[in-house]
């Protein structure tokens, strides 16, 4: 029994110097930070129209390795044992769904070389532009005219988000629907990538439709509900769907909603409003 113990013990000792051993010699990696600030987009504002921008996320790279998506402001953890390239890509929510998150396609990303420096942390303050080649056959800012039916533009300060003009749809017991449509524009059939941008503030919900012009009429085509705002939001939408469902000659962007029972105004304000593609 005694030799047992002591085999034990033995035994016991040894584990216990190896671990030790072992913390000794381990050296934890101290990660280095990036503090990544919200993005900066700039715009040539005669052909690409307002900078407005909703980037939610950035979705991180270095070295073409994920780092992971983080929620702008963020501070990121990079643990690396030498210099590399950071990749910082603008996220969005698309059709303004918390739950659905990508990468925007219509704005460049942002690089940096980068070198760690642990338990620092380095301040970024990315900035990038829209990509070259795009085409925006619907931009309307209204600052000049207005390229909507049934729809007013409002100079009311507190009613504008940028500029000196808005447009504005009011609703009450008289004029209870909001119809309102652009005037024709044309898009691809290819499957290429489309999406609508626009600033907006409503105390209504209302629908965003496509009218498809085809040969037999005017087609509504359907693409998603917009839930009221009480101050100014970016919303990004994507049109791919429907347009590739739904070839037409040329299209009409639609805002449709309707006075609720019991209800006695509703007001509707637009601003920055454009289709996109390649």
């Amino acid at each position: 029994m005694p030799n047992e113990v002591s085999s034990t013990m033995r035994l016991f000792l040894l584990i216990f110097l190896l671990a030790l051993l072992a913390a000794c010699n381990y050296r934890a990696e101290v990660p280095s930070y990036i503090y990544i600030k919200p993005f900066e987009l700039r715009t040539n504002k005669a052909t690409e129209g307002s900078a407005s921008e909703n980037i939610t996320d950035a979705w991180v790279y270095l070295d073409d390795e994920v780092l992971g998506v983080f929620q702008l402001p963020a501070r990121v953890p990079v643990i690396t044992s030498g210099p590399g390239k950071l990749l910082l890509m603008p996220g969005i929510k698309k059709d303004g769904i918390s739950g659905i998150r990508e990468v925007y396609p219509f704005y460049t990303h942002y690089s940096i070389d980068f070198s760690p420096s642990p338990a620092t942390v380095d301040t970024v303050f990315p900035s990038l532009k829209y990509i070259d080649g795009l085409k925006f056959p619907l931009l309307e800012d209204f600052e000049i005219g207005i390229d909507f039916t049934n729809m007013n533009r409002t100079s009311i300060r507190n009613e504008v988000f940028e500029g000196n003009w808005s447009g504005v749809v009011r609703l009450d017991a008289f004029n209870n629907e909001l119809a309102t449509s652009s005037s024709a524009f044309q898009l691809p059939q290819d499957g290429r990538r489309i999406y609508l941008e626009m600033d907006y503030k409503s105390s209504l919900r209302f629908n965003v439709s496509l009218l498809a012009g085809k040969s037999t009429g005017l087609d509504p085509v359907y693409a998603v509900t917009i839930t009221a705002k009480d101050q100014w939001n970016k919303i990004y939408i994507d049109l791919t769907e429907e347009v590739i469902a739904n070839k037409a000659k040329d299209y009409r962007l639609v805002f449709s909603s309707n006075l609720p029972a019991g209800a006695e105004e509703a007001t509707f304000f637009f601003d920055n409003i454009k289709i996109v593609h390649l």
